[in-house]
């Protein structure tokens, strides 16, 4: 069993922050004048995900191996779906693509892509390091 809690509050927090700064940074175009902005969100996109499955996998008996590519790839896949995501809001008809995201090339999708995977690394070494010191007091 994991000796990791991930708490459903932690991650509704977690969701809500990422939500409400991505809300006001598209109203206020605050992406345009941050440019790291983006690899923020992105990057705690990636722990909101690993935090979330690890969550769902708390009852579980994994080695850390298995642990580490289930967070790892979840983080991936949710990451890689939003590249498709904003690609696809970029490439609506008419005045629609007006409320898209702006893809600013290759560059752009493979950092965030790379800080979602960062995000997700973050996540997994949380949940070691929380693991070693809860391992280490019994």
């Amino acid at each position: 069993m994991l000796n990791f809690t991930v708490s459903g509050k932690l991650i509704l927090i977690i969701f809500l922050a990422i939500f409400l700064v991505h809300g006001w940074a598209t109203l206020s175009a605050a992406y345009f004048y941050y440019w790291w902005l983006d690899l923020v969100l992105h990057g705690a996109g990636g722990l909101w995900v690993g935090m979330t499955a690890l969550y769902l996998i708390r009852n579980e008996n994994f080695s850390p191996i298995i642990i580490f590519w289930l967070v790892f790839g979840s983080a991936a896949i949710v990451g890689l779906f939003w590249e498709f995501f904003e690609f696809a809001l970029a490439h609506l008809p008419g005045e629609l693509s007006k409320f898209g995201f702006i893809q600013q090339g290759i560059e752009d999708v493979l950092s965030d892509l790379l800080s979602d995977l960062i995000g997700g690394i973050i996540a997994f070494s949380l949940f070691r390091t929380q693991q070693k010191n809860y391992n280490n007091k019994q």
